[in-house]
C-alpha cells in the first residue's frame, strides 16, 4: 500500500475505534441520596460497645511540670469557629443551619482566650476590656447545677453532619468545660481577682458529673469511666460515648491549668486519670500512614486540621509530663501525615 492509501486508512480506523467506544452501554448513574451515612464512618455495633458507666477510675503517676504559657494549647490569637457575624456592640453571633444564636459557649471562650493573648503580647488595655466583656457574657449564660457551673449549647447539632448523631439542646460538652476552665484560670493569673477562683472551682466541679447521669445533676454528665477503669471527658456526651480525642485533651489541659493554680489534690487525680487514659489508648487513634481518627466510636479520619491538633496536643502532654511515649506518638502522627 502506498503512502496515499495509508493517509486514507488510518483516519478510517480511528473513526471506527471511536464508534466502538461510544457504542458501549454507558454506565448507569444513580443520584446520591441525601443524609445517607457512609458505612465506613458509622461502622458501629452498639451490642459490643462499652457504655462507660463505671464508678472508680485508675491513674498512673505523672510529673506535672509547669510549662510556659507560650507552650500551652490555645495560646494564640484564635479564629476557629466559622459562621460568625458580630452585633453592633461587637458581640459574636453564631449561625447554624439558617438560624442565629446570640450565645455559643465555644465562641465566647475563644474570644476570651484570643483577647488574653492579644493583651499579653501587646499590653494594650483595650484587649483586657474585651476579655472582661466576653467573659462576663460567658458566666452569665452558665447554668448552675448543684455545685457546678456548666455552659449550655442551645442548638441542635448533627455530629459529623448526620441526623442519627443529633445532639439535642441544651447539651453540655467536656471540651467546652475544659476550655472555659483554661479561660478562667488565665484571667485569674492576669488580674489576681479571687472571684475567678470561685468560677474555676465551679467549672471544675462539672467533671464529677459521671455517667450514668443522676437526677441530682438534672441528668447531665461530662465524664465517664469505661470497663477498664479509664476516665473519659466527653466532648459529645451520648448514650454510647465517642471518645473524641481533641476534646478529651483540651479538657485535661483545662484541669491541669487549674491544678497549677489551686494545688487541689482531687483535681490532680482527674488530670492523672485523663493522662493515663490517653497513654493507654492513643494507639487506637492512629491510622498508620494516614490521618488519625477523630474519635473511637466512628471509624473515620477527617482532615489535616484535627490531625495537626492531635500532633500538637501530644507534644504539649510530653512537655507537661516528660513522658517519652507522648512525644513518640506525636512524632509518629506527624510522620503519618508527611507520607500523604
Amino acid at each position: 500500500m502506498d503512502r496515499k492509501g495509508l493517509y486514507i486508512i488510518i483516519p478510517l480506523i480511528s473513526l471506527a475505534l471511536v464508534f466502538l467506544i461510544f457504542k458501549q452501554k454507558a454506565p448507569k448513574i444513580i443520584p446520591a441520596k441525601k443524609e445517607v451515612a457512609d458505612p465506613f464512618i458509622f461502622k458501629f455495633d452498639s451490642t459490643k460497645a462499652d457504655k462507660c458507666m463505671g464508678e472508680k477510675f485508675v491513674y498512673d503517676e505523672f510529673t506535672l511540670n509547669s510549662i510556659p504559657d507560650s507552650s500551652l494549647m490555645l495560646n494564640q490569637h484564635l479564629e476557629l469557629t466559622p459562621n460568625l457575624h458580630f452585633s453592633k456592640d461587637s458581640f459574636p453571633i453564631f449561625n447554624y443551619e439558617g438560624k442565629s444564636y446570640d450565645f455559643h459557649p465555644g465562641v465566647y471562650t475563644e474570644r476570651v482566650l484570643s483577647n488574653i493573648y492579644d493583651y499579653k503580647t501587646t499590653g494594650n488595655e483595650l484587649y483586657l476590656k474585651r476579655v472582661l466583656k466576653y467573659y462576663d457574657v460567658l458566666i452569665k449564660n452558665g447554668v448552675q447545677i448543684d455545685s457546678a457551673l456548666l455552659f449550655p449549647n442551645n442548638y441542635s447539632f448533627k455530629l459529623h453532619g448526620y441526623k442519627n448523631q443529633q445532639m439535642v439542646p441544651p447539651w453540655f460538652s467536656g471540651f467546652t468545660q475544659g476550655v472555659a476552665l483554661s479561660a478562667a484560670t488565665r484571667l485569674y493569673k492576669i488580674t489576681k481577682d479571687k472571684k475567678y477562683l470561685d468560677d474555676m472551682r465551679r467549672i471544675a466541679n462539672s467533671f464529677y458529673f459521671l455517667k450514668p447521669a443522676s437526677s441530682d445533676h438534672k441528668n447531665v454528665w461530662i465524664s465517664c469511666i469505661d470497663s477498664t477503669q479509664n476516665i473519659w471527658f466527653e466532648e459529645y456526651p451520648q448514650e454510647y460515648p465517642g471518645y473524641t480525642l481533641n476534646g478529651k485533651v483540651f479538657a485535661i489541659l483545662g484541669l491541669y491549668e487549674y491544678y497549677l493554680v489551686s494545688s487541689n489534690p482531687e483535681i490532680k487525680k482527674l488530670v492523672l486519670g485523663g493522662l493515663t487514659t490517653i497513654k493507654k489508648n492513643i494507639g487506637r487513634y492512629r491510622m498508620e500512614g494516614t490521618i488519625s481518627k477523630y474519635c473511637l466510636k466512628h471509624v473515620a479520619n477527617f482532615d489535616t486540621i484535627y490531625h495537626t491538633i492531635h500532633v500538637k496536643q501530644l507534644h504539649t502532654l510530653a512537655l507537661i509530663t516528660g513522658d517519652t511515649l507522648f512525644e513518640h506518638m506525636s512524632r509518629k502522627f506527624r510522620e503519618d501525615i508527611m507520607r500523604k
